[in-house]
């Protein structure tokens, strides 16, 4: 991922096969997204809020962006659980909704900031 980040004409003259390694990575993004939509449920800001805050943190080396997008993904996740445990006292809210509504302001600020 970091040859293909570098651009289409550096990684064609690295030798990479673009064709096949794009091919690839959509297919197991689509799979690898099917599967914990449907085990997990629409949790989908956490996946494309933190790896964009990671990367402002100045992570940008693929080797080590995508364990630290796991870990701090698992974190926001556990701490979004702890507020939707405690919103309320008498029910508990579905989780989905806390991490929209946390994760809806930052999405927005990262658009704006890339609109700039």
């Amino acid at each position: 991922m970091n040859i293909l980040a570098l651009g289409e004409t550096p990684a064609r003259q690295l030798g990479l096969p673009l064709w096949l390694w794009r091919n690839l990575l959509v297919v197991a993004t689509g799979w690898m997204v099917g599967v914990s939509v449907a085990m997990a449920g629409a949790i989908g800001f956490i996946g494309l809020v933190i790896p964009h805050i990671l990367r402002l943190c100045g992570l940008t080396d693929h080797r080590v962006l995508l364990p630290g997008c796991a870990l701090a993904g698992a974190i926001a996740l556990l701490l979004a659980d702890v507020v939707a445990r405690l919103a309320l006292a008498s029910a508990e809210l579905p989780i989905g909704v806390v991490t929209a509504t946390l994760g809806a302001p930052v999405f927005i600020w990262l658009l704006l900031k890339s609109a700039r």
